[in-house]
């Protein structure tokens, strides 16, 4: 089965705080496919997803096991 992750990499200035999100990547089992940022509010996120959807309709919902994660990222 093929490990599909979504990383979502946040900036932080305080330890209590995450800042906005900075940049989104999607790996297939420990390959890096694609990265989206969010410059300028350009959906990173949401292209994120849309290109894992893809990649598990190609491959098969059933051969794919997607998980998300959160980084926070010292300035």
């Amino acid at each position: 089965m093929k490990q599909l992750k979504i990383v979502t990499h946040y900036f932080r200035t305080d330890p209590q705080f995450l800042g906005d999100y900075t940049s989104v990547e999607v790996y297939l089992d420990t390959v890096k496919l694609v990265e989206y940022g969010d410059a300028y509010h350009d959906k990173g996120r949401d292209k994120a997803q849309g290109f894992a959807d893809a990649v598990t309709a190609l491959v098969g919902a059933e051969n794919i096991n997607m998980c998300h994660e959160q980084v926070a990222d010292y300035e």
